[in-house]
């Protein structure tokens, strides 16, 4: 996301340096096999590479401040869509670059979740549409998503539709029926939002099963101090609901 945004950020190459001398010699997986340092060698975080970071965070936070919109400028929403959630973003071309207006997501339900890739890439452009109507209507726009089959969805037979696509296709056509595809290596912003997750939170395994440990420590109470009354056994343990 750096990257994307780099040309709005002065000194960009100055600001990632102690990142990217951080991480010579180490290899990209993605990209290469070989490596300078040893394969075992562990990444070691140091105060400059901390300092780099957090400049960064700083650069991007202030480069990706939302611009006023300009009357006539070209507009162009983005869209994409995780197994959790969707991202959309509304930019502007000016000046020969693209700048944000608006950035929207959302967290699937557990219904939507259970969508096909099509169906959640569809419905995030259905979501962009509804969000950003008042700044699309009555303009020109191509609709960009990383969901290759969807530039082909206002060519296919509408009986091959579900309910639910044609309701989608209907409102978005409304607005725009130019949906283009791009690498989802280009699709950055959108696909940042869209993995976002708001409910990745777990509860701790102690705090789920603290009513059995209460009632392990309860039990062992009872064995160790040998508490022989029956009666008053019984009456603890139903007061203590174990």
């Amino acid at each position: 996301m750096f990257n994307f945004y780099r040309c709005f950020i002065p000194k960009a190459a100055h600001i990632l340096t102690p990142i990217v001398q951080f991480l010579e010699g180490h290899t990209n997986k993605k990209k290469s096999h070989s490596s300078v340092r040893k394969s075992f060698e562990q990444l070691k975080w140091n105060e400059n590479a901390e300092q780099a970071f957090l400049a960064s965070k700083n650069a991007i936070a202030e480069a990706t401040l939302l611009r006023h919109p300009i009357p006539g400028a070209q507009l162009s929403p983005r869209v994409d869509a995780s197994d959790v959630a969707i991202g959309d973003t509304l930019s502007q071309l000016s000046q020969g670059k693209w700048e944000p207006i608006v950035f929207f997501s959302m967290k699937l339900n557990k219904r939507q979740q259970k969508w096909s890739t099509y169906d959640r890439e569809l419905f995030s452009i259905y979501t962009a549409i509804r969000k950003f109507k008042h700044m699309l209507e009555g303009r020109n726009f191509s609709i960009y998503t990383d969901q290759k089959l969807l530039i082909y969805a206002f060519k296919q037979n509408p009986n091959k539709c579900s309910p639910l696509q044609l309701r989608h296709l209907d409102l978005i056509s409304q607005y725009s029926t130019d949906i283009r595809h791009m690498q989802g290596s280009q699709n950055i912003v959108a696909d940042a939002l869209s993995r976002i997750e708001v409910d990745s939170i777990t509860k701790s395994p102690i705090l789920k099963n603290l009513q059995e440990h209460r009632k392990m420590i309860l039990q062992f109470a009872l064995r160790y101090l040998n508490w022989s009354s029956t009666s008053f056994r019984s009456y603890f343990l139903s007061k203590t609901h174990i």
